[in-house]
């Protein structure tokens, strides 16, 4: 979970280390959280290695690749310890199919001094390159950018809310 700091205020949002080389990592998030401009920001890390952590941990970081038309982006930074918890991308023999059961994880509510990671087992609908969920309950701010998990692997992040749906890109 990160929370992006930006001269005209603060975006909140979920990521997912995707990659570790000894600690250097790099984070899978949403592109509308950093505005359409790569930037250096800082972020809050709040889990390390799947714990919480009794404070947050902040580093300088860089958005390296951004696309606002599919939503994504691309997160780089230099970490103080190793990041040995990560979700790596799946690869393409990875399958999944309209009705998989998956894991959608972020942080609901992180807007709200909400720390916490949730996890919803959804059921998937795909329509082209979307995938879209129905979660238990309705993500609030702060989930955008979460990823969606499946045999171990990221399918997909968070990139939207829409009445009671959860929009997911893969």
């Amino acid at each position: 979970e990160k929370t992006v700091d930006r001269e005209n205020g603060f975006y909140y949002g979920s990521g997912t280390i995707i990659f570790f080389f000894f600690l250097e990592n790099y984070i899978l998030t949403c592109g509308h959280l950093f505005d359409g401009k790569i930037n250096d920001c800082l972020i809050q890390i709040f889990y390390l290695n799947g714990k919480k952590l009794k404070t947050f941990k902040e580093y300088k970081a860089k958005v390296i690749f951004l696309n606002l038309a599919e939503d994504v982006s691309l997160v780089f930074f230099k970490s103080d310890e190793k990041f040995l918890a990560y979700l790596p991308i799946a690869p393409p023999e990875i399958s999944f199919k309209d009705g998989s059961i998956v894991e959608s994880m972020g942080s609901d509510g992180v807007m709200y001094k909400n720390k916490n990671v949730s996890t919803y087992t959804v059921k998937i609908q795909i329509f082209g390159d979307k995938i879209q969920t129905y979660p238990k309950n309705s993500p609030t701010p702060g989930r955008s950018g979460g990823g969606m998990i499946h045999d171990g692997f990221i399918i997909g992040i968070c990139s939207a809310n829409g009445g009671g749906t959860h929009i997911e890109k893969r």
